[in-house]
Order: C-alpha cells, then sequence, then structure tokens
C-alpha cells in the first residue's frame, strides 16, 4: 500500500516538501491519543504550505 501511495503523491506537480514522508509520520502520529497533538500540527503546516504553494502557483498562471 504505502509504495502506491508514494508513487500517487510523487505524481503531483505541487506538493510540500517531504509530503509522502510528512504524511506516513502524521499517520503514525495519529495512532496514539499521546501523539494527537503532533499529528495535528504535522497535517497543519502541511496544509498551511500546501495552501501557500497553491497560492503561489495559480497567481503566476494568471
Amino acid at each position: 500500500m504505502w509504495k502506491r501511495t508514494e508513487q500517487y503523491i510523487a505524481s503531483f506537480r505541487i506538493k510540500p516538501e517531504n509530503c509522502y514522508e510528512r504524511i506516513r509520520k502524521a499517520i503514525k502520529l495519529s495512532a496514539e491519543p499521546e501523539t494527537i497533538e503532533a499529528c495535528y500540527e504535522v497535517w497543519r503546516k502541511l496544509v498551511e504550505e500546501l495552501e501557500k504553494l497553491v497560492e503561489e502557483n495559480f497567481v503566476r498562471e494568471e
């Protein structure tokens, strides 16, 4: 499963740095109640970076 996911994410033209590794980290952290806050922080940073990348690329293409 992970190999297919990695290939799929690699095909994205726009993605945050180390996207695949960070998604895996977030998923691992989500497994325990003690690490949910850390999981949320990883996801939050990924979302922020993705929003910024999309905005930068969208504006550039107009």
